[in-house]
């Protein structure tokens, strides 16, 4: 498990070390709002016998760096309020962190890709390790940028 954790470590630095690269996701002091549905999720059953949807508010503090606000809506469990944070190492790659609040709290990691599809209007892609039941999901969305 150490040598997991260091190695994690050890990739948050080296991503980390290319803020200085110029990203051009986004502008400073934008914002962004996403919806998006969870396509897979490894503690699945059985074909759609879950659904998760989300809807996720982005602000922009500098243009590879944002602050998350929103909610997850769960089928079987209790909805979720969730803050976080996305960083674009290189555009259009983002990694994620996000706390899922609510009585039953979780932390989820994840990587993600987006395409503009044109004008303001992204596609989203992006996987999550979520941390309490251990398990994977993948996410699809669309998202507008303002």
């Amino acid at each position: 498990m150490a040598n997991l954790t260091t190695r994690i470590f050890v990739l948050i630095l080296f991503l980390s070390s290319l803020t200085s690269i110029d990203c051009n996701a986004q502008s400073s002091k934008s914002f962004m709002l996403g919806l998006g549905f969870d396509l897979f999720k490894t503690d699945n059953d059985g074909f759609a016998e879950k659904s998760q949807i989300g809807l996720e508010g982005n602000y922009f503090v500098v243009s590879n760096f944002a602050v998350t606000a929103g909610i997850d809506f769960w089928s079987r469990r209790s909805d979720r309020f969730i803050l976080g944070a996305r960083f674009y190492p290189v555009a259009p790659v983002f990694l994620k962190f996000r706390s899922l609040l609510s009585s039953d709290s979780d932390f989820s990691l994840g990587i993600g890709y987006g395409k503009s599809i044109g004008g303001n209007f992204r596609f989203e892609a992006s996987g999550d390790y979520y941390f309490d039941p251990k398990d994977l999901g993948m996410r699809l969305g669309l998202a507008y940028l303002f």
